[in-house]
């Protein structure tokens, strides 16, 4: 156990500096409005305020999607911190930077069964990739269905790993992170 008390702590610390980089970006970069993506964040933060207090369920959003045409787990869970501490865009925001970052656990899990010692430096240089800052500081989903995306690799290359005893809560595994994929978002479905 002492020897993986460095990596646990070293993987904290690239959680911690995460969060606080994607804030910090967030406060001086003013980058919800580049091109036409204004719009996918904004519906995302009305659907999670439509999960705060439900209403009008039948309102049209760009090029005519209703409300059923984003998968609700993604929007559910940012309208949580919205529930419990009112109804405002920074926490919106920070709901949504939590979540975003998410990847960084499998990616460490998935990095560590392939390269070992070098595994949290390549998670924490791929977290400085400029698409994937982007990603993690814009209000989508793209965070968290990468964090299940990546579980559900890492599963599956458990179960080709594991022998009959451990295959059927693999296969389990496997199949809840795969569903919570899609239950984040549909896109996802054709690299299943």
């Amino acid at each position: 156990d002492a020897a993986r008390r460095p990596a646990s702590w070293q993987l904290g610390s690239a959680l911690a500096g995460a969060a606080l980089l994607t804030i910090g970006l967030e406060a001086v970069v003013p980058h919800f409005g580049i091109a036409n993506l204004y719009y996918d964040w904004w519906e995302h933060f009305d659907l999670a305020r439509l999960y705060h207090a439900p209403a009008n369920l039948h309102r049209l959003y760009q090029d005519g999607y209703g409300v059923t045409s984003r998968t609700p787990l993604y929007n559910l869970l940012t309208s949580l911190p919205l529930t419990a501490f009112g109804n405002r865009f920074a926490l919106f925001q920070v709901a949504t930077a939590a979540l975003a970052w998410l990847w960084i656990l499998p990616a460490a899990l998935l990095a560590r069964r392939f390269l070992a010692e070098q595994s949290l430096r390549l998670v924490a240089l791929l977290a400085l990739s400029p698409l994937i800052l982007f990603a993690t500081t814009y209000g989508w989903p793209k965070g968290l269905v990468a964090f299940f995306a990546l579980v559900a690799l890492d599963r599956f290359l458990a179960l080709r790993q594991a022998g009959p005893a451990q295959a059927g809560a693999l296969a389990v595994q496997l199949g809840l992170a795969s569903g919570l994929t899609l239950m984040t978002h549909q896109g996802f479905i054709g690299y299943l």
